[in-house]
């Protein structure tokens, strides 16, 4: 009996701490609803727990396959960086989030690799690392605590810090699920304003085309029969009629389309925005005549340059060989300089300080394939849409 005292004793006090670290991440999280608040209670506890002088917490990035540093303490410069758990042998971070089991190490007694140490100038002796994981479910990240303050890790000290990182896990995946949940709610109502959106404009395109269908094209066709008449009869008069209908046509055939175009464009990005939201917008590769798609977006600016009195022309597009791109997204950007370029034109005008000369661009496009692009970043495979095989292999 008196030996069984002692043990008695020491289960007592390290349930007691146990129930002291529940108490202090549930009293540390319960009021916590946005995730890196989450994060950063998660490491501040931990470290308070097990008395560590530093500590990180890592997050996998299923998408990027990356363990990534979220909030570091005492190694600051890590935050960002990754680790690729399925190429990284030596790290602890990575063994832990492969096999789920925590991991102590003594740097002074095991191999350790201290490139971390070497980017931060911090001197690592003891590495407590733990999988954030609930009973049942696959890791989500991996939390590591460094140097205890006075004496080194015990395994009691490992049970307190999976006790930790299970229920901080359990919180962080439940405000995971909470703003998965928002995203969906959000993306429903843009959903439904989109679809608001899109029947609004077939009102306005019903009444463009009936119009110029019902109205236009058959006053125009009597002006035609009467100009016809007056040719013999009233040449003077007739030349009159036709130089007062030909700008009024040309016009008319320029605004229809410049309508129908915009509807049209309207109807795509108001398509795209929900994928936006949800981060699963993809650019389309094609291979495409740039030539094209600058003579379509620069016919739908000619109305707004003709009002401000500005000529736009192109030349030379027929040299320009078929390469990959995204006719959205390039059609876009195109659309969006001159548009802009045009406003800085007319306000020139009215301040009087207009300057001509010719000048050259360019310019950075999201949507040209990625060997055209002047980032050195690349594009995820996964994110890439295209209808011909020879787009990936240029």
């Amino acid at each position: 009996m008196p030996n069984e005292m002692p043990a008695s004793s020491d289960a007592a006090r390290l349930y007691q701490k146990q129930l002291e670290a529940v108490q202090e991440i549930c009293a540390a999280l319960a009021a916590k609803n946005d995730v890196e608040e989450l994060l950063r209670e998660t490491l501040r506890v931990s470290l308070d727990t097990v008395e560590a002088d530093a500590g990180s917490l890592l997050l996998y990035e299923p998408e990027r396959r990356r363990l990534v540093f979220r909030h570091v303490i005492g190694k600051e410069q890590l935050v960002g960086q990754e680790i690729d758990p399925e190429t990284d042998m030596e790290g602890r971070a990575a063994l832990v989030f492969r096999t789920g089991q925590a991991q102590l190490t003594n740097t002074t007694q095991e191999h350790y690799n201290p490139a971390f140490d070497v980017v931060t100038g911090y001197h690592t002796q003891t590495l407590l690392t733990v999988p954030l994981k609930t009973l049942g479910s696959p890791p989500i990240g991996v939390l590591q605590v460094l140097n205890k303050c006075e004496g080194e890790f015990t395994q009691e000290d490992v049970n307190l810090l999976k006790i930790v990182a299970s229920l901080a896990a359990t919180v962080i995946a439940n405000a995971r699920l909470a703003k998965e949940a928002e995203l969906a709610a959000v993306t429903r109502a843009i959903g439904d304003l989109g679809h608001d959106i899109k029947n609004a404009l077939t009102p306005l395109q019903g009444i463009v085309q009936t119009t110029v269908e019902a109205f236009i094209n058959p006053m125009f066709a009597e002006l035609d029969q009467i100009y016809l008449a007056l040719q013999e009869q009233a040449p003077a008069l007739a030349q009159r009629l036709q130089n007062a209908m030909e700008p009024l046509k040309e016009w008319m055939l320029e605004a229809e389309s410049s309508i129908q175009d915009s509807c049209t464009d309207i109807r795509e990005m108001v398509s795209e925005i929900a994928d936006y939201v949800k981060g699963t917008q993809s650019a389309y590769f094609e291979e495409l005549s740039i030539g094209d798609i600058i003579k379509e977006r620069l016919k739908r600016l000619q109305v707004i340059a003709r009002n401000r009195q500005v000529s736009i022309s192109y030349e030379g597009l027929e040299n320009i060989p078929p390469f990959c791109l995204d006719r959205r997204l390039v059609g876009r950007a195109l659309y969006n300089l001159v548009h802009n370029a045009l406003g800085a034109i007319d306000a020139a005008v009215r301040k009087k300080q207009i300057e001509l000369r010719p000048f050259f661009i360019s310019w950075y496009v999201r949507g040209l394939f990625p060997t055209k692009r002047r980032s050195t970043k690349p594009i995820a495979a996964s994110r890439l849409k295209t209808t011909d095989r020879a787009c990936r292999n240029r």
